[in-house]
Parts: structure tokens; C-alpha cells; sequence
């Protein structure tokens, strides 16, 4: 980043590609939150090792986060579990070059699919899938998401994408989870804060209502648990090495990189997990908690919800209940296949 050349840290709470780990060409830069590394291993031990599949595809976004996922994939998938995988790419936030990877993925025949997009990358890939007929009611398809997608994003869906959407595989990382107490206690003391006291006088996109303390159910939210969370830490980090760099004192000229060094031998138990950093300023793969959720629609609200069904723990699967219990697109209860068979050749013509 321009700041990290200027000798001035950055801690980010999302950014999650590969391709930044690197403190040479990113230096001074941080990040509270795991690589994608977790994701895609997680994705690919589904692929092969719960469905059986020796085929799948990818269709990413020609950007950081989606470049990075894909070598990703290529290691996990190709190298781990030798699987053949169809890599589709498109110009990020740019709909009109999904049209041709998509009728590229439809003549491949492959029919357990990727997204890993951002925001309305997700809504403009499944919204071309349904047109150009990939996401098929029969025989069963398996499309996944990644945690770039949310579900304001999946409710922007005409009717039939949504339809076809209902049933869709996320995987992705966790931010607060029930088994951490600090996150229990942030929970139960939520109803008791208040907006601070120059609350009113600021801009209203600044301002804080009593209303989000009183009556918003932080626990019920995935934004709060899987994003807010990891924002929560990284300004938390930024404190404690803060403190730890320059405990007392007038900031010196060196105060970046002393803040910078710092992460050295540090760590503490945050809302999402144990933070720490390594030599790059990454946030170590093995902190990731990450989950399968099955996308179904809320009919209270009238959106979609993502419903937990498993966590990755020690390079497999562990499912609510000790049984894979699935759904998949269309809400189909049949089990899906990965690759259609190719059509059969056509007759030779009768001899003459």
C-alpha cells in the first residue's frame, strides 16, 4: 500500500488475498484476518473428500482476491487431491465478460461450480448461470460461494435466480464464535453500551443511534460476527502495539517501524480468536475457524440466511449432528453429480 512506503502501518480486517503476503513488495502492512489459504483447502477437502468429485470449476474475478483464490485452488485441488479443475476468469465488477466464461463453463459439461467473486459479483454470476441454463434442477447441481458473498448480495436476485440460488454451498471463515467467552461477554454487554457523548453532533452516516445498542441482536448478525468482529481486533491490535512500541512518551520518527516490529512474539485473545502475527504480518492460517453453511431463504425477512452445517477442523469436515445433511440448488435433496456425460456420437449414416 501507498502507506506502507511511507513508513505508516496498516492493520486490514478483510483483505484476505495470497498475493499481499509479502513484506517486501507490502511493507508495513497487517492484517487481523487469515489468507484465504483455510478457504481453499476447506473447499477442495469438500469437493473430493465428502462428494467424491474428481472434477470441478472456477469462476473468479481477475483480481487480488480472486487471482490469489484461484492458485489457491490450483495447489489444494490439483496438487493435494488431483483433481481436474476448469478455471474461468471475468473483469472484476464488470458483467458483460461474465457471458462468455459462462457459456465456456456450460460446454464443459461441469456441473459443481465456485464463485469467488465480490458484492454483485456473486448476483451477475448465478443471474448468467440460470439464463444460460448451468444451474440445473436435473440432474442436481452443487454451485458454491465464498465469503465475498453476502446475503444482501444474494437478495438482489430476480425470482428465478434466487429459486435456483436456494440450496447453494458457502464456505468461508468465521469470525466470533460461540465457544470464545470473549465474545460471549461482548454479546451479553451489548444491550448496555451507549452512543458515545459527541454522538449527536456528528454527520448522521458518523453518528450512533441508542437504537443499534438496544435493539439490534448483534449475535444474530453474520455482518457483526464475520466482519465487524475482525474490524473489532484489527483496531484492537492497533492499540496493544501501539503500547507495546512506545509504551510512554513523544512518538519518534521510528514509531512505524517500532510499531511494525512489535508483532514480534505478540498475541491476544480477541473476538474472533487468538491474533498474532508472522514474519509477513499475516495472521496465521491455523487461527481460521471456518464453516459450510447451506444458503436457504428466510421467510421471516424475505432474504437469505446462511445455515451452518459444518466446520473444518484438522483437514476434514465435522458435521452438525455427525452426518452430512444437505440440500443443494433448487433445495434438491438428490445427490449431485460434477461432470455431465459428454453426449453420445451420432450414428454413422447408412451405407450408401
Amino acid at each position: 500500500t501507498m502507506a506502507g512506503f511511507l513508513g505508516v502501518p496498516v492493520i486490514s480486517y478483510s483483505s484476505t488475498s495470497p498475493l499481499l503476503s509479502s513484506a517486501a513488495r507490502y511493507p508495513f502492512f497487517m492484517r487481523s484476518i487469515p489468507t484465504d489459504e483455510g478457504e481453499a483447502s476447506a473447499i477442495c477437502t469438500f469437493w473430493r473428500s465428502e462428494m467424491q468429485f474428481t472434477a470441478a470449476a472456477v469462476l473468479y474475478a481477475q483480481d487480488t482476491y480472486g487471482i490469489g483464490f484461484a492458485a489457491l485452488l490450483r495447489h489444494h485441488c490439483v496438487d493435494t487431491y488431483t483433481m481436474r479443475i476448469h478455471m474461468l476468469s471475468f473483469e472484476a465488477s464488470t458483467h458483460e465478460t461474465l457471458v462468455a466464461s459462462v457459456e465456456s463453463l456450460r460446454n464443459s459439461g461441469l456441473n459443481a461450480v465456485l464463485i469467488v467473486g465480490v458484492g454483485p459479483e456473486n448476483t451477475w454470476a448465478i443471474e448468467e448461470a440460470v439464463a444460460q441454463g448451468l444451474l440445473r434442477r436435473s440432474p442436481t447441481s452443487v454451485w458454491a460461494i465464498a465469503g465475498g458473498a453476502s446475503p444482501s448480495d444474494l437478495h438482489a436476485l430476480s425470482s428465478a435466480a434466487k429459486e435456483a440460488a436456494d440450496g447453494s454451498i458457502r464456505v468461508a471463515t468465521m469470525g466470533a464464535t460461540e465457544t470464545n467467552p470473549l465474545w460471549r461477554r461482548f454479546v451479553q454487554e451489548w444491550p448496555l453500551f451507549t452512543p458515545p457523548a459527541h454522538s449527536d453532533s456528528l454527520p448522521a452516516n458518523w453518528s450512533t443511534a441508542e437504537s443499534v445498542f438496544a435493539n439490534f441482536n448483534i449475535n444474530a448478525s453474520s455482518v457483526a460476527r464475520d466482519i465487524g468482529t475482525y474490524m473489532y481486533d484489527a483496531v484492537a491490535a492497533a492499540g496493544l502495539l501501539a503500547c507495546t512500541a512506545l509504551p510512554q512518551g513523544p512518538l519518534p520518527s521510528t514509531f512505524g517501524t517500532e510499531f511494525y516490529n512489535a508483532k514480534r512474539n505478540f498475541s491476544f485473545l480477541g473476538l474472533t480468536g487468538t491474533v498474532s502475527f508472522d514474519d509477513n504480518g499475516d495472521r496465521p492460517v491455523s487461527s481460521a475457524v471456518l464453516s459450510l453453511s447451506s444458503v436457504l431463504p428466510d421467510d421471516a425477512t424475505g432474504t437469505f440466511s446462511f445455515v451452518e452445517k459444518a466446520t473444518f477442523e484438522r483437514v476434514q469436515w465435522i458435521w452438525t449432528g455427525g452426518e452430512r445433511n444437505l440440500v443443494y440448488n433448487y433445495l434438491s435433496t438428490d445427490e449431485p453429480i460434477a461432470q455431465l456425460q459428454p453426449p453420445a456420437a451420432p450414428p454413422p449414416p447408412p451405407p450408401p
